[in-house]
């Protein structure tokens, strides 16, 4: 069943999470979420969601100052990959997610902002940051189609990276700031 909190999920995963693989087979064994040490309510957030929604094997490892929460489902691998896709550049939304009510794209939002958004200080207006243009186009048209004023600009590849960064400004809603799980 599609709660909010899934949905948040969804959206910290579309920032944080990754595809896990098996490196020598390339057989999908499941996915996988990166979280700062520092922040244990997100951490614990994850790790309660992922046994509600998907009930198998949660595994977790410290790796300097990051968290990897790993969701052991070759099942729940698959789907993610087939319906939200993969790595940094390939991850999208799936159509269905423009036909969600309003409180279930604002737990998503929430989501994303989470792993790749800054708050500012008024918690009226927040800014995200991804590399990936495709998902960064369907999140603002998910804006849009939702009433949330939004601008989105390409910003300049400078120095050694290797593509060009995207920069979302979304005016956001007191709901939508309380699920938020920033550590700062």
């Amino acid at each position: 069943k599609l709660t909010e909190d899934f949905a948040n999920f969804i959206g910290v995963w579309l920032g944080d999470g990754h595809i896990r693989h098996d490196n020598q087979k390339g057989i999908i064994r499941g996915i996988g979420l990166t979280v700062d040490s520092k922040n244990q309510e997100l951490l614990k957030f994850v790790k309660s969601v992922a046994a509600d929604v998907f009930g198998c094997n949660i595994v977790q490892s410290k790796n300097k100052n990051c968290i990897n929460v790993y969701i052991n489902s070759t099942l729940v691998g698959t789907v993610f990959q087939e319906i939200f896709g993969s790595y940094f550049d390939g991850k999208k939304l799936p159509n269905m997610i423009f036909s969600w009510p309003k409180n279930m794209v604002e737990s998503l939002l929430a989501g994303i902002i989470t792993s790749d958004g800054h708050v500012t200080k008024q918690k009226c207006n927040v800014t995200i940051g991804l590399s990936n243009e495709h998902l960064m186009t369907q999140l603002y048209h998910l804006c849009r189609i939702n009433g949330y004023a939004v601008s989105f600009v390409r910003g300049l590849r400078q120095g050694g990276m290797t593509c060009d960064p995207f920069s979302m400004s979304v005016s956001v809603t007191e709901k939508i700031v309380t699920q938020i799980r920033k550590y700062y």
